[in-house]
């Protein structure tokens, strides 16, 4: 079955018109209308090609859901805690959203390499056709850092996947980020700004994206200076600001905004539970049901719980919208606490039943990277690479803070005090974007904080398993010694 699917896979049957800035939705070529012998063949092939690398994003098991999921609930945010079994119960070999994963990001490399292989020999417009390449690049950069930074050691591929070439020994996790890294760079070189892209070309991957997540790939090795580098790069190009407010960019008409790097472009009316879905889960999932609020929320059990709430400051305009509490307003009705599983709901990636067909398919784009993401990873790799934050390093986050309604970090504060600042400020503004459980990850501080409430064990669930399906076909294949 693993082999049909290659198959499958390797004939471009699943190319798609990927989301202009109006969010239209996805048109998919007809399965027995193309194949590997006449696709790639004109600029339209060329592009269909490389907006099929795309669509992968946008899959179920992706950041709509399972990215997500990881990123936003195996933390110490959300839900009734302690939950000692989230970890050893979810982190294992066998667990079918793992494969699902690692799957879905190797389907998105392959047409990557598909497309670096087929583009180039078209003749087309040379300007047009360097973007895609960059594109293409851009893309299997990003997946390979994600695939890097979950499951450490993976099997390198540059080529499209053959039956061939199936079995495949995993590269050590240095040369996988090496990969990403020359990726991302090769992308920044030929990729637009985003302020002279066409309108139509909204969402696609642009210069400062690549730069941006190159200073994050780098931040991620703790190669703090180069992460420096990077990020004032993308500050001083001027390409990008911080939203006037923090709300609208989570609501109706808030997608691609000036403070928006990267994004996972969702439409609406595209299916069911399936990878035919465009949509955002983020509303159904995050959602407690309300009458006449919200279709049919299913977030009972991962609504903000007390230890959340509390870590706002006093006067943080984010917690007003975020945070909804017994009897407040929530889309036009009282909110009514006792549908949740713990006091509080929350408005953030959440649609009113008005704006959306169902909640689970909603049109809102989850947020890969925005410009307040970047302004906090140049003020932690500020404060890393002196020993203390330095005047500039004060400026991000004191720039996001202010938007927030916040004052200024006193003056003074040490490395460690500094830093425990960064971790308090990432937790609050991106809440719910998938990053809270990684960072806690990556500073080394996940024992301490979700051993007792997630069961986090130490020198173990720093990375995901080597799915055993992957060990079960695949006989170069070997488990992380982690989980042997």
């Amino acid at each position: 079955m693993k082999k049909i699917l290659v198959i499958l896979l390797i004939v471009p049957l699943s190319l798609v018109t990927y989301i202009s800035c109006d969010n239209s939705f996805l048109e998919r070529a007809p399965l027995n209308e193309a194949s590997d012998v006449t696709f790639y063949q004109t600029e339209s092939d060329a592009v269909a090609a490389t907006n099929a690398i795309y669509d992968v994003m946008q899959y179920g098991r992706m950041w709509k859901f399972e990215i997500s999921v990881i990123g936003n609930r195996y933390n110490d945010d959300l839900g009734i805690i302690p939950r000692p079994t989230q970890f050893p119960s979810d982190f294992q070999a066998t667990n079918g959203r793992r494969l699902s994963m690692w799957e879905n990001l190797y389907i998105g490399i392959n047409r990557a390499n598909i497309a670096l292989e087929r583009i180039p020999p078209i003749e087309m417009d040379a300007g047009l056709k360097a973007r895609l390449l960059g594109e293409a690049k851009f893309l299997r950069g990003f997946y390979y850092f994600t695939l890097g930074s979950f499951f450490e050691d993976v099997p390198l591929r540059l080529e499209p996947t053959t039956l061939e070439n199936l079995e495949k020994a995993k590269s050590p996790k240095a040369d996988v980020i090496e990969q990403a890294r020359q990726d991302l760079l090769e992308a920044s070189q030929v990729l637009p700004e985003r302020s002279v892209q066409d309108p139509a070309d909204l969402g696609r991957a642009t210069k400062g994206a690549a730069i941006a997540m190159l200073g994050k790939l780098e931040l991620y090795q703790e190669n703090y200076s180069e992460a420096i580098q990077h990020f004032e790069a993308v500050v001083s190009s001027g390409e990008y600001m911080l939203d006037e407010e923090y709300a609208p960019q989570f609501l109706a008409g808030g997608d691609n905004t000036s403070e928006s790097i990267f994004e996972v472009q969702h439409a609406v009316g595209g299916g069911g539970w399936d990878n035919s879905n465009e949509g955002s889960w983020m509303s159904g999932w995050n959602a407690s049901t309300q009458p006449d609020a919200v279709n049919f929320g299913f977030g009972g059990t991962a609504q903000p719980n007390e230890a959340f709430v509390n870590a706002f400051e006093e006067g943080d305009l984010r917690e007003e919208f975020i945070i909804v509490e017994d009897g407040e307003d929530f889309f036009g009705v009282p909110y009514e606490a006792d549908r949740a599983a713990t006091p509080y709901g929350l408005r953030k990636y959440v649609f009113p039943k008005q704006l959306e067909q169902q909640s689970a398919d909603s049109e809102i784009n989850f947020h890969i990277m925005r410009y307040a993401d970047l302004l906090l990873m140049h003020a932690e790799a500020l404060n890393a690479v002196n020993s203390g934050p330095t005047t500039e390093a004060y400026q991000s986050i004191n720039a996001v803070r202010n938007r927030a309604g916040l004052a200024d970090l006193p003056a003074g504060l040490s490395r460690q005090a500094f830093f425990d600042a960064i971790v308090q400020e990432r937790r609050v503004e991106l809440f719910l974007e998938a990053h809270r459980t990684w960072d806690l990850i990556r500073w080394g501080i996940a024992p301490e904080v979700l051993g007792e409430t997630n069961g986090f064990v130490a020198n173990r669930h720093e990375r995901l398993p080597v799915p055993q399906t992957e060990l079960d076909t695949n006989p170069l294949m070997e488990q992380h010694p982690a989980y042997q």
